[in-house]
Order: C-alpha cells, then sequence, then structure tokens
C-alpha cells in the first residue's frame, strides 16, 4: 500500500516464510502477492512476507507479518485399541 492506503506495486515476486516449517507451511501464488497457509501442529508461528519496493534498480525491502496461533478443533471421534489378550484370572 501506498501512504494513502492504496494498492501499490513491488518489483519482483515477494518471498513468504514461515518462521516454523513444522507448525505451518506456505505455499506462495506465482505472483507472490498472496499465499496459502497450511496449519501442521499446534503452536504460535508468524507468517512473513518481503517485497522490493523500488520500481528502479535500486533496493527498498518491505517486510509484513502475522502472528498466527494453531489450535486443534473439536474432538469428532474417539478410538479404542485393544491391548494384548491374557487369561483371565481367577
Amino acid at each position: 500500500m501506498d501512504k494513502r492506503g492504496k494498492p501499490a506495486q513491488v518489483d519482483g515476486v515477494p518471498v513468504w516464510s514461515s518462521s516454523d516449517p513444522a507448525k505451518v507451511e506456505v505455499a506462495a501464488s506465482d505472483d507472490g502477492l498472496s499465499c496459502v497457509a497450511k496449519a501442521l501442529n499446534n503452536g504460535t508461528v508468524q507468517i512473513s512476507v518481503s517485497a522490493d519496493a523500488d520500481l528502479g534498480d535500486g533496493i527498498r525491502a518491505l517486510t509484513g507479518t502475522l502472528d498466527l496461533e494453531i489450535v486443534s478443533g473439536e474432538a469428532v471421534t474417539l478410538g479404542i485399541i485393544a491391548g494384548t489378550p491374557r487369561e483371565q484370572e481367577l
């Protein structure tokens, strides 16, 4: 965004990352202007994006971050696992 809050161009394709790839996997779109974050494990993680705001030969790096807390959903099934069978005692 520019200083007036309007969409602005960046030079090249923005780069996305996760602070903990074991908790969240990040897949950027082809143009880099968006991404999909896939939760893998519970916890706190930051998603970051970096881009070059200088449309010329120079580089003026911009970085944005998003804090996420990943929590499991509500339980929907229960499992029962039987142990090794043994003879009943009298």
